[in-house]
């Protein structure tokens, strides 16, 4: 980053205006951008359905236009259906509902659909002045949320809306840089969606192909082999009980004192929380001393145990733990430690599957996700191959599992990019080439 973006970020932090910005209602901007209330840029939708048929959507926040019927589970518009307003592809809304992600409520633009019909208590409108792609990203940045803050007035109507009029909502100033500089901003933006969209896919396409792999490489049932196999395997596959084939079936325990008796270093203390699906997540890891841990050591981890949640929300969350030399869990952790001819990678397939998450269900005291205890994990009983095939389903799998891991935190990253660059971009703190 340039050191001049560096010192334009710094001042505006501490509250100054650098030069050649401006203090506005929508923050501080370039000087030489324009401010234009909404309605100087756009104009009200005011067509309605009337007798026409339109599919109706409402605007869910966080995602954007859903099918009503789809999303509420009946069409909601009855009566007031021709009261609803019709958009074209590519118009604004307005949705004045509140919710915790976006308190002032949120302004999504109508981009997978050619027409749809919405409540005319959105606000919905086409913009008639510039270029409607930069505004899409302006209103999804939430650049008028400050605005929308001060004018709605507090509490909220009966129907769920807030209290906030038509004049008021439209008062609200933008930013109006040059149509260039909107359409390289917007270029900008969109070529992130485009990334993001397409690590969003191709995670989405991963995990599928896994679903369909598991189906075809593991016996079905009544069968003992499956339908696809690694070359030089033969055998049959065998059911064994997991009380047959571990050395241990236990969990930990909170030491005395609970959150008192953690330190910031020593050892570490793995429990729920850290157990993600096929992943120990050390983030947040709580830590014990030696002579907490010497007080637990029948339930120390050890490389290649299988960490299953066995209480609360994330009850059937697994992991294989190779992440430390030395740690230790809670009683809401289960350790399950394999004899040596059976290999914990593809033990820990086998309970990430459907059919190992129905188990747990069943299995479970109580029949409802609260509790499974060490019987009922012990009864738990899965389709083995010989060892050596283990292996190579349980390192096939992995690999699968990285690239579906790769393609996530390549989606998330590419987010948080996005994120600071409307920040910059749509601010004017980082100006793009405005040489035509």
């Amino acid at each position: 980053m340039k050191e001049e973006i560096k010192k334009r970020i710094n001042e505006i932090r501490l509250g100054q205006v650098p030069n050649g910005y401006v203090s506005t209602d929508c923050g501080v901007v370039p000087s030489d951008w324009k401010l234009e209330e909404l309605h100087e840029i756009a104009e009200p939708i005011t067509e309605t359905a009337g007798n026409k048929v339109y599919e109706t959507v409402s605007i869910s926040a966080g995602i954007g236009f859903v099918n009503q019927a789809e999303k509420f589970g009946k069409e909601l518009s009855g009566k007031q259906y021709e009261k609803y307003t019709v958009l074209r592809r590519g118009d604004f809304s307005y949705n004045k509902g509140n919710s915790n992600r976006y308190p002032q409520g949120c302004i999504y633009r109508l981009k997978d659909r050619e027409q749809a019909a919405v409540p005319n208590v959105f606000e919905s409108f086409r913009i008639t002045k510039g270029f409607s792609d930069y505004y899409d990203h302006l209103f999804i940045s939430g650049l008028l949320n400050q605005q929308l803050a001060r004018k709605i007035n507090h509490g909220v109507r009966d129907d769920g809306l807030l209290n906030l009029t038509g004049k008021d909502f439209y008062s609200c100033m933008v930013p109006v840089p040059s149509l260039y500089e909107q359409k390289k901003i917007a270029e900008i933006l969109s070529s992130c969606d485009e990334t993001i969209a397409l690590y969003r896919h191709k995670a989405e396409q991963l995990k599928l192909l896994k679903k369909i792999l598991l189906e075809k490489m593991f016996p079905q049932k009544g069968e003992n082999t499956p339908e696809i196999r690694f070359s030089g395997f033969t055998a049959p596959w065998r059911h064994f009980e997991l009380s047959n084939i571990t050395l241990k079936i236990g969990s930990g325990k909170t030491p005395s004192g609970g959150e008192m008796a953690y330190f910031k270093t020593g050892i570490p203390l793995i429990r729920s929380q850290n157990i993600h699906d096929n992943k120990v997540d050390l983030s947040g890891i709580a830590y014990i001393d030696d002579e907490t841990d010497e007080s637990m050591e029948s339930t120390r981890v050890y490389n290649n145990d299988i960490l299953l949640n066995i209480t609360g929300a994330s009850i059937g969350r697994s992991a294989v733990f190779k992440e430390l030399a030395h740690a230790n869990v809670n009683q809401h952790v289960c350790i399950i430690r394999l004899k040596k001819d059976f290999y914990a990678d593809y033990l820990q397939i086998c309970l990430a599957s459907d059919f190992g998450q129905k188990q747990i269900d069943i299995n479970q005291a109580g029949g409802g996700r609260q509790g499974l205890n060490f019987q009922q994990i012990g009864r738990m009983s899965f389709m083995f191959p010989v060892f050596e095939e283990q292996v190579k389903l349980g390192r096939f799998f992995e690999s699968v599992d990285r690239l579906i891991d790769k393609n996530i935190q390549l989606f998330a990253e590419t987010q948080r990019i996005k994120e600071a660059l409307m920040q910059s971009l749509l601010k004017g703190i980082v100006r793009v080439n405005t040489r035509q």
